[in-house]
């Protein structure tokens, strides 16, 4: 153990305890110091980012139309912005703005808003039966059937399902394209 004899001898417990302490003791005043540096740093890393918020927002105040002027530049879709809404509980015009916000607010905003967007589609995916999607879409209950024959569901719901999983996903234009070739 560290060139520390061990025995069974009385007071031998005491002995190894105090090696271990005092070699803890050590450990710890070399690095405590990093520790405070590294804290430090993060402190700063913190500020730095509530100061670039701020100031972000201190613009966007100036114009709020930019944050939309973002989005719509963006190739995110309104089937996005719709599942996002949802998520935050918020209407899709808001939605379009945050999502903006968050790709102006640099790379550590952008990849939050492509984990939340995930979650959002994750969320969104298994209440698929609510159709809130589809009910908005402007597909209709014969497109429905036509994508349910096609996939050898059973009835016209389960397309509509497909239908919605599909907008979720960002598929809209693809669900349209399946349909004008599939109908010729």
């Amino acid at each position: 153990m560290n060139g520390l004899k061990v025995s069974w001898e009385p007071g031998s417990d005491r002995r190894i305890m105090k090696y271990y302490l005092k070699m803890m003791s050590l450990s710890l005043m070399f690095t405590a110091p990093l520790a405070g540096a590294l804290s430090a740093q993060t402190l700063t890393d913190q500020t730095n980012q509530t100061y670039q918020v701020v100031r972000e927002a201190e613009r966007l105040a100036q114009n709020p139309n930019e944050a939309l002027d973002v989005f719509f530049n963006s190739g995110y879709t309104y089937w996005d912005a719709r599942v996002m809404a949802n998520f935050w509980g918020q209407s899709v015009t808001d939605a379009k703005s945050g999502i903006g916000m968050k790709l102006m607010g640099g790379p550590l905003s952008k990849a939050l808003l492509s984990i939340n967007l995930t979650e959002a589609r994750e969320k969104a995916i298994r209440n698929a039966d609510s159709l809130d999607l589809y009910s908005v879409s402007g597909f209709s209950y014969d497109d429905a059937a036509e994508i349910a024959e096609f996939w050898g569901d059973a009835t016209p719901y389960d397309g509509k399902i497909r239908i919605e999983k599909n907008l979720v996903l960002g598929n809209a234009d693809a669900l349209r394209s399946f349909l004008r070739v599939n109908g010729q």
